[in-house]
């Protein structure tokens, strides 16, 4: 499912996006639970992906003309 996921909404595969991440003071670096200290965009083969660490993008506005 989350590999699925992964493909079918071209997801990076980022550190920020990890389950095994978690965030710092520094907004570009991770606390890895398998590597330490990373940079947000690292990559590692442990990466699994976690849906509730993706900020989904904006809905835009609706137009002013509505019927």
């Amino acid at each position: 499912m989350k590999k699925k996921l992964l493909e079918e909404y071209d997801i990076a595969k980022k550190c920020a996006f990890c389950e095994y991440a978690s965030g710092t003071l520094c907004p570009d670096r991770m606390v890895c639970k398998k590597k330490g200290v990373v940079n947000a965009d690292y990559s590692c083969r442990a990466f699994v992906y976690d849906l509730m660490k993706r900020q989904p993008k904006r809905m835009p506005p609706l137009p002013k003309e509505v019927l």
